[in-house]
């Protein structure tokens, strides 16, 4: 399919075109081993039938996960050494009463626009968000 540079001259052929033409069957024939990639992958997909339990489940753990921030991958991790306290993750969701304003460590994640929990009625990005 493809030809030797050097005999296109003889041919009196356009290199650029030539280069197209190459280029365009190749990406065609892509296109077509990706269809029939697909094809197949999907004729062998099997999905499976699970039941509503096991959903509801899996749906609260990931909220939780959500919500605080604590992935089960560094659950290894949070035993209580020095160095492995600083991976425990921090939580995302803290109510706006339960923070306190001398304390940064206790405000959790806190949005942009937010007031700033310090107390300075700036908002959050103009005031301890800002990165130095």
């Amino acid at each position: 399919m493809i030809k030797k540079n050097n005999l296109r001259a003889y041919g009196q052929k356009n290199p650029l075109q030539e280069y197209k033409r190459e280029a365009f069957y190749m990406f065609e024939s892509m296109l077509e081993n990706l269809k029939t990639n697909f094809v197949q992958r999907m004729a062998h997909l099997h999905v499976g039938a699970e039941n509503a339990e096991n959903l509801d489940i899996r749906k609260r753990q990931l909220q939780q996960i959500y919500a605080t921030r604590e992935d089960p991958a560094f659950m290894k991790y949070n035993s209580g050494t020095d160095i492995e306290t600083k991976l425990k993750p921090v939580r995302a969701v803290i109510a706006p009463e339960d923070r306190d304003p001398k304390n940064p460590l206790t405000w959790g994640k806190v949005s942009r626009n937010e007031l700033c929990p310090c107390g300075s009625k700036k908002k959050f990005k103009h005031c301890h968000g800002v990165l130095v």
